[in-house]
Parts: C-alpha cells; sequence; structure tokens
C-alpha cells in the first residue's frame, strides 16, 4: 500500500494529488460513517470534487433517501449525528470489495454492534 505524507508536501504537489478534470467513470470514493448505538457505513460515493490544496479538501455529496423507497440513507444522518465521516480513496485493487459494497443492503447492525 503506498502512503503520502500530505503533511509533507508543498501546496502545489497537493493540489495535484486531486483529481480536477471530469473523469468518466468518475472514481469511487468509500466514505464511513458511525451511526452511534447501531453500526459502522460503508457507501460508495462517486460525486466528490477537490476545492483545495491547502489544505487538502474535497466536497462530497450524500443524498438523504434511498432511491425508489421513502427509506432514508445512512451516510448524511450518520454525518449528522456524529459530525465526522472518512473518505476512503479507492485503487483498482479494491474493485471487487467496492461493487460488494455498492449493491444495495437492508440496513442493519454489522457485528457488534458500534
Amino acid at each position: 500500500m503506498n502512503v503520502i505524507d500530505i503533511p509533507g508536501l508543498p501546496s502545489a504537489q497537493k493540489q495535484g494529488l486531486l483529481p480536477s478534470e471530469p473523469v468518466q467513470p468518475r472514481p469511487t470514493a468509500m466514505i464511513t460513517t458511525l451511526v452511534p448505538g447501531r453500526w459502522l457505513n460503508v457507501a460508495p460515493h462517486s460525486c466528490h470534487t477537490p476545492i483545495s490544496g491547502e489544505s487538502p479538501l474535497i466536497a462530497v455529496t450524500a443524498g438523504d433517501q434511498r432511491q425508489g423507497t421513502p427509506e432514508p440513507k445512512d451516510t448524511w444522518p450518520g454525518i449528522e449525528r456524529t459530525g465526522e465521516f472518512v473518505v476512503n480513496v479507492t485503487t483498482a485493487e479494491t474493485t471487487e470489495h467496492i461493487e460488494a459494497v455498492a449493491r444495495g443492503l437492508p440496513a442493519r447492525p454489522a457485528a457488534p454492534s458500534l
């Protein structure tokens, strides 16, 4: 696994690490959130964009309702409850895992509950 020492890079190099041109298909980021007292949520998000190189910041979108149902999605409620989330950048090596997580699954706690 490659690790990038972001704090040790000059601003121009930090900005260069973030994709800035429209890419199709878009790279997928996995956003993880904790749903307090319930579970860890992992969800693929392809709608994200760089907004700053110093400090490296990206903007992401999170829907509030599962497509075709009245059920809420889990990512945004988790962010609202805790104020925290992690954006995990994916690679070609993680494609199978991304596809597995992208499948619509009913909300349920993973073992053990958090």
